[in-house]
């Protein structure tokens, strides 16, 4: 149940984070709601690559992979979720075209969050010891 929610916060933070295109600047949560109710298909891509985005470097961690790297991992496979769901909804809903794809380069802040946030669940876990398993 405790995985359930880290991929759920997870989630809410590479989309809040990732759709706040000029974050130093000010912070407005109507695009990252709205985005959401411009196509399914792209809530399903969304949802599925980023939660591939913390469980995969989350495995490789419990494997014993150095946290940095896993990091860095889930911090690119992030950034390809952001391009897969924005090609999904760019192509797919009546807001957006292909013209407006450039828009996804803006993602960097979520990307770099999401790393965060990723190397912060893996470091508050408890220390396991050699020849156990973690699940």
């Amino acid at each position: 149940m405790a995985k359930l929610f880290e991929v759920i916060g997870f989630i809410l933070v590479a989309n809040i984070v990732g759709t706040q295109l000029f974050l130093p600047k000010y912070v407005n949560l109507s695009f990252a709601w709205e985005i959401w109710t411009w196509s399914m298909l792209a809530n399903l891509v969304f949802i599925t690559t980023m939660s591939a985005s913390i469980l995969i470097p989350s495995k490789l961690h419990d494997r014993g992979v150095e946290i940095l790297e896993c990091g860095i991992l889930c911090c690119v496979m992030v950034y390809i979720g952001y391009i897969l769901s924005w090609f999904t909804v760019c192509n797919f809903s009546d807001e957006w075209d292909m013209g407006d794809f450039g828009w996804v380069f803006f993602g960097f802040w979520g990307s770099l969050a999401s790393m965060l946030t990723f190397m912060h669940i893996m470091n508050s876990k408890p220390k396991i010891g050699f020849g156990e398993c973690r699940e």
